[in-house]
Parts: structure tokens; C-alpha cells; sequence
């Protein structure tokens, strides 16, 4: 007996994009949905990291410029220069290294990348501290970068669903 003769045989219907990529494709977008507020905040807190390094990196340059210029204006021997010189040292080289940090930071959260959210983590941390915008700051980064939907947006498979769904976009 063939199949068009069984009468309790199933019926062989197209049911339009339901294949098994359309399937994926449908929960790609569902996933994608799901987690793209989160989405969204990462990258914003990779925008403040991109403005943390913006102003750390024209502190850093302001103290040399400062120094450079006092002690060209200034008829001073090499002995009294060791003073100016240990200030340009004391604020510029942890303002580069801030800034050098946050660049990293901010590139990486803009690009959801996991490495990033590690050091992202480590930084809000030590960022609560600073009393009370560091620590309200630090309570939400820590919040959406820790939380069970900002711990999937770093995950392998959500980058999959990015590459899958590039047309969603917040």
C-alpha cells in the first residue's frame, strides 16, 4: 500500500518555514529579543569606559604639559627639577595606565567580549570605593554584568545569535 492509498497516513503538507533552519533562525530571534536590553547596556558601559579613557588620557597629558612648561619657563638646576619630575610621575603614569585600562575595557564591552567583563568586574569593584557616583555606578555594572541574561550575552552561543540576527538591533 503506497502513502497516498493509506488513508490514516499523515498528511505530507508544506509547512512553510519550518525547516530545521527557519527553527533556528525563529529562536535566534527570540534569544536575541530576549537578552538585547542587556545587550545594550553592556555596550553603554563601554561608552563610559570610552569617556573614562578620554579623560584620563588628557589629565595624563595636561600634568606633562604642565610640568614641561614650568620647568622650560623656569631657570631651575637639575637638582631642583627632581621635584616637578616625580609629580609628572606620581599623576601621569597611573592616568596613562587608567586610561590604557579603560580603552581595553571599553573596546572590549562594545565588542561583548568576555575577557572584558572580567576586568569590567574587577574595575566596578574598586570603583564602589569612590563615594557616592563610583559606588552607585559600580552596584549597577556589577549587577548587569553578573546577572544569569549579562552572563549569557557573553557566551559563545549569544554571539552565534548575533552573527544569526544581525538586522535586531536596540
Amino acid at each position: 500500500m503506497t502513502q497516498q492509498d493509506n488513508p490514516f497516513a499523515s498528511p505530507l503538507a508544506d509547512v512553510g518555514g519550518a525547516t530545521a533552519e527557519g527553527v533556528q533562525l525563529a529562536e535566534a530571534r527570540q534569544i536575541r529579543q530576549t537578552h538585547l536590553k542587556y545587550e545594550a547596556s553592556v555596550k553603554s558601559i563601554g561608552t563610559l569606559y570610552l569617556v573614562v579613557f578620554v579623560i584620563s588620557l588628557i589629565f595624563g597629558i595636561g600634568v606633562v604639559v604642565w610640568v614641561v612648561n614650568t620647568w622650560l619657563q623656569s631657570d631651575a638646576s637639575q637638582a631642583q627639577l627632581v621635584i616637578p619630575l616625580a609629580i609628572t610621575l606620581a599623576f601621569s603614569l597611573p592616568a596613562f595606565g587608567i586610561a590604557a585600562i579603560s580603552l581595553f575595557v571599553a573596546w572590549g564591552l562594545r565588542q561583548i567580549d568576555s575577557r572584558a567583563r572580567v576586568l569590567t568586574c574587577l574595575c566596578s569593584g574598586l570603583g564602589m570605593f569612590s563615594f557616592p557616583v563610583g559606588t552607585a555606578l559600580g552596584v549597577y555594572v556589577l549587577y548587569v554584568l553578573s546577572s544569569q541574561k549579562g552572563r549569557a550575552v557573553f557566551t559563545k552561543r549569544y554571539h552565534d545569535v548575533i552573527r544569526q540576527t544581525p538586522e535586531m538591533r536596540y
